[in-house]
């Protein structure tokens, strides 16, 4: 009796092992996501309008916002599986990334007028 018991705990303790396991996998896969889309496509659009053309440096935010997009929908294709994750992502995740590229992209200006006067 007392060994089918500490089995059952035994069973219990490494089913929540697995699901610890599934969640973290989760949560990396969020992680690379934030970051990519939030920090390093919108940093990298900027820098390469930035020292490419600073004439085309307006168009940066759209460019990173298309990329970050396309990158979402193929990475998660289940957010456009129904109304609210739709508009979650579209509502709130690409107009923070929309915001974060122009703040990039003003910083930029400013650097680049900096620049010229000297």
């Amino acid at each position: 009796m007392l060994c089918m018991c500490f089995s059952g705990m035994m069973k219990l303790r490494e089913e929540g092992k697995k699901e610890r396991r599934k969640e973290e996998g989760r949560g990396m896969f969020m992680n690379w996501w934030n970051l990519s889309v939030f920090c390093i496509i919108p940093i990298v659009s900027v820098i390469f309008f930035f020292f490419w053309k600073r004439k085309y440096l307006w168009i940066a935010p759209l460019t990173s916002t298309v990329i970050s997009v396309a990158i979402s929908l193929f990475a998660m294709p289940s957010i456009l599986s129904d109304a609210e994750h739709r508009s979650m992502f579209f509502g709130i995740s690409v107009m923070l990334h929309i915001l974060i590229a122009v703040v990039l992209t003003v910083i930029a200006y400013v650097v680049a007028r900096f620049l010229d006067k000297k």
